[in-house]
């Protein structure tokens, strides 16, 4: 818990002196996100904003995918995140003073207990003991007002993890439960670990674009055409009256072969349990193959 607990504090210094430094900045200005983020990454941290890309193309050329109030919303949000983020030094800093003398307490009974006259002692004393613990549930207690505090925006566990390396970063992230328009895809953007020279995206997975066969086709053109009949006339009769019409007919619509009937009586019976192809309209199809007119 002290190694946690140090890690931890270390991490929110460097927090709180962003915090501090931007406290008076105006968000709306598109410098001074770059301004935020370059600092950020000084700092290790590595800033994700929602939408950043077209938050830059808002800022620089306009030329952006998003409608003009859209555009103005994103900005606001932003802006309002950032003014959000950076208000919150009181608290972050109460929780830092709770840290710090958890962490003098737990070091200096550390070094008490290691020590020649501590070893000859057969147990710490009851008071040590109840000092200790009240040292670590100020230390728990704070982890969790932090978490509180900044929602999505960090990962305290990641914050609180024994450093190996000098170059561990980790992330601040903003916007992350902003939704502007179904029209764009690709939701983060952030600038590379060393600078602001170009704003990364997220990558996301390609889309799988299924391809039905011609049966499957045929079969839910089918489904569709027994639908709007029976919406029109209240049954399926006018429809399937000549089965060996209607399936030329289907066919030469969707520029597919013609098919067979055993082929299509099975793809209707793979989907027998699904409401678009119900128990009804499959005995309709099935009489009117029986009949082939």
């Amino acid at each position: 818990m002290l190694s946690s607990a140090k890690t931890l504090k270390q991490n929110l210094q460097s927090i709180s002196y962003l915090q501090q430094k931007f406290s008076e900045r105006k968000f709306k200005d598109f410098d001074n996100v770059k301004a935020f983020v370059k600092e950020a990454l000084k700092q290790k941290i590595i800033t994700k904003i929602k939408y950043g890309h077209e938050l830059e193309k808002i800022s620089s050329d306009g030329n952006s995918s998003l409608s003009l109030s859209e555009q103005e919303m994103l900005v606001n949000m932003i802006a309002a995140e950032l003014h959000d983020f950076c208000s919150k030094q009181k608290e972050l800093k109460k929780d830092l003073t709770a840290l710090s003398s958890s962490i003098d307490l737990l070091e200096k009974h550390a070094l008490v207990k290691s020590s020649a006259k501590a070893k000859l002692a057969e147990s710490e004393s009851t008071a040590a003991i109840a000092e200790k613990i009240s040292a670590m549930n100020r230390i728990a207690k704070a982890y969790f007002d932090l978490q509180s505090l900044f929602l999505d925006e960090l990962e305290l566990s990641d914050l609180a993890k024994s450093v190996s390396s000098s170059e561990k970063k980790f992330f601040l992230t903003l916007g992350k439960d902003i939704f502007l328009t179904k029209q764009l895809a690709r939701k983060f953007s952030y600038p590379e670990d060393f600078g602001l020279s170009r704003w990364r995206e997220e990558k996301e997975a390609p889309v799988v674009v299924i391809t039905l066969t011609p049966t499957e086709k045929f079969a839910k053109r089918l489904m569709f055409l027994m639908g709007k009949e029976e919406e029109a006339t209240g049954s399926y009769s006018g429809l399937l009256s000549n089965w060996v019409k209607l399936k030329r007919g289907i066919c030469a619509e969707l520029k597919i072969p013609l098919q067979e009937d055993t082929g299509i009586l099975k793809e209707l019976e793979r989907h027998k349990f699904e409401s678009e192809f119900s128990f009804e309209k499959l005995f309709f199809v099935t009489e009117a193959i029986k009949r082939k007119k």
